[in-house]
């Protein structure tokens, strides 16, 4: 019994390693009239290198949307504390694009985080 309780807490244990290292992806949907806009926001913190990095592959540059980075705001003044990055959406023309947020540090090839946005311009 002591073995297989052991073994049960090593899966475990391998599980809940493979969850806290493994990258999050989301996917939202976004509907925007031709003219309108919308901003993003996403908590991330500079002070540990980790940012939100817009994928350059993203179809936003097929004009049917434009994105203005806002910046980023610290949420208090405690050092090392995160802060909402924000960036505005303006919807150009009709058409569908993807937007794909990256999350990680600049020199590191790793991305702990994943965003997509696909957006429908009408």
């Amino acid at each position: 019994m002591i073995g297989y309780l052991n073994m049960q807490n090593r899966i475990l244990l391998s599980l809940l390693f493979f969850l806290v290292i493994s990258p999050a992806c989301s996917a939202q949907d976004l509907a925007l009239r031709k003219g309108a806009s919308q901003i993003i926001s996403l908590e991330e913190n500079p002070s540990t290198g980790y940012q939100w990095i817009i994928h350059p592959s993203s179809a936003f540059t097929r004009n049917i949307i434009t994105i203005h980075d806002l910046g980023f705001k610290k949420n208090n003044t405690m050092p090392g504390s995160p802060g909402i990055h924000k960036w505005r959406l303006s919807a150009q023309k009709s058409g569908r694009s993807v937007l794909q947020f990256f999350y990680k540090r600049s020199w590191e090839t790793e991305v702990v985080k994943e965003i997509t946005i696909n957006i429908i311009v009408n």
